[in-house]
């Protein structure tokens, strides 16, 4: 688990957070991304005034793949930007169903959000 801390952010009202994730992170485990070296993440969290949290950066993953047309190994970098939002059930705009592509719940009573999920998600 990859979290930011909801006391320390609510304090600084921002943080940025760069990590660097191995390719044999048990995060990674059955996502078949074909990982050819750490993921790195250049992100950062705000906590806004209605209460949600937000993360937005850069996740660069290298890749290998294989090319449609003649089947060769590819080396790829993969550097999606990302935008997530947690918001708590109940607040306006909390109606999370499949629609809602990169908005998540807070869990009542939680002490940080697991951002290596969210990140897992969307590479996959």
């Amino acid at each position: 688990m990859f979290g930011v801390g909801l006391a320390e952010l609510q304090r600084a009202g921002s943080l940025k957070v760069r990590r660097v994730l191995p390719e044999d992170d048990p995060l990674w485990a059955d996502a078949e991304l074909g990982l050819e070296g750490p993921v790195r993440l250049v992100l950062g969290a705000t906590m806004t005034p209605t209460g949600q949290v937000l993360v937005t950066g850069v996740v660069e993953a290298p890749l290998l793949r294989e090319c449609r047309r003649c089947l060769a190994p590819v080396h790829v970098i993969l550097r999606p930007e990302v935008a997530l939002v947690w918001t708590e059930p109940g607040e306006p705009g909390a109606e999370v169903d499949d629609d809602s592509e990169g908005v998540r719940l807070l869990e009542v009573g939680a002490g940080e959000i697991d951002v290596g999920e969210a990140i897992r998600e969307e590479l996959i």
